[in-house]
């Protein structure tokens, strides 16, 4: 295992700011420059941190529809009501607050990449309109009378288990094998511990670009990165360089200089809603004497998704 001299870099393989160095990663970057020459829906899964969205960005860039736009929407950070105007827009008057007619994500993007990321977070109701568009190639504004045309490539991103959703009536089936035509999968960083040297190498020169030099991550530095592992990725690696350098701004980071703080395993924090949902299921069968369709209708999931819940804590009646 050797130090980092600021100028050495291991063997690796690159694909935009894509990194890598192990066989993982390489057939990624394989799949990446596979998918991009074709027209076909993308659907790229992996946990938070591994870098689904410098995945799109690599397809969109290295595909025929380069030179037109990348529009990007994070299906999670918005609610119902935003996403939709956000993805079809509005013509004028068609809410409260829509004081002028604007065009949505749809047609922006129109001859180009649409980049729907945290796709698992798309409402049912939004995930039928998102289905008959992807169908018909046709959008119709909030509001609008008219439907609209829309030439797209549609790249989209998750982390949670899409399978376990349509089992649970939360993820439309037809919809995902729409979107499922080539899938790419990001390994977490902890089952790729082969590109943390690169990686940090690489971010430490990106960290320090503007600084006189790149300090030396010596051994014993690498080996704390390396037996870490690392829930929130790669962010979370350039998180912990990031502080690192500013802390302790020498010419060697040694392992006493890597500080990590771990964050709050979700272990505790799921048990205690797993003891909530049942005892709210509970309480909803002793009050509705087990009909179901009373039960769905007052906790406000479809029957498909209660059979499930109570098929997982064994509460039938």
């Amino acid at each position: 295992m050797s130090s980092f001299d600021g100028n050495v870099l291991p063997k690796i393989a690159t694909l935009g700011k894509l990194i890598g160095s192990g066989r993982q990663m390489r057939e990624v970057f394989e799949l990446i420059e596979r998918s991009a020459a074709s027209k076909a829906s993308v659907l790229i899964s992996g946990e938070s941190g591994t870098g689904k969205e410098l995945v799109a960005t690599s397809i969109h860039e290295l595909g025929l529809r380069a030179q037109k736009p990348l529009i990007a929407l994070n299906c999670g950070a918005f609610p119902s009501s935003m996403i939709e105007a956000l993805l079809f827009g509005h013509e004028r008057g068609a809410f409260t607050g829509a004081l002028e007619s604007r065009a949505g994500f749809f047609e922006q993007a129109h001859g180009g990449t649409l980049f729907l990321d945290e796709i698992g977070e798309l409402p049912l109701e939004l995930q039928t309109r998102l289905l008959r568009t992807l169908e018909t190639g046709k959008i119709r504004r909030i509001g609008g009378q008219h439907e609209i045309t829309i030439d797209i490539r549609l790249l989209s991103a998750t982390h949670r288990d899409l399978f376990q959703m349509i089992d649970e009536g939360t993820f439309r089936a037809d919809l995902f094998y729409r979107i499922f035509v080539v899938p790419i999968y990001l390994p977490p960083l902890r089952n790729r511990k082969e590109d943390i040297e690169v990686l940090s190498k690489i971010l430490l020169l990106e960290l320090t670009k503007h600084t006189i030099r790149t300090p030396t991550l010596l051994p014993c530095a690498l080996e704390k990165l390396e037996a870490y592992e690392w829930p929130g990725n790669v962010r979370e690696l350039k998180n912990t360089l990031e502080r690192s350098v500013l802390l302790h701004p020498r010419n060697e980071l040694r392992a006493e200089h890597i500080k990590i703080i771990s964050a709050p395993r979700p272990k505790k924090y799921k048990s205690l809603l797993l003891q909530l949902e049942r005892a709210t299921l509970a309480a909803s069968v002793q009050k509705h004497e087990g009909n179901r369709s009373q039960m769905a209708k007052e906790l406000g999931i479809p029957r498909s998704t209660l059979a499930t819940k109570m098929k997982k804590h064994a509460l039938f009646k």
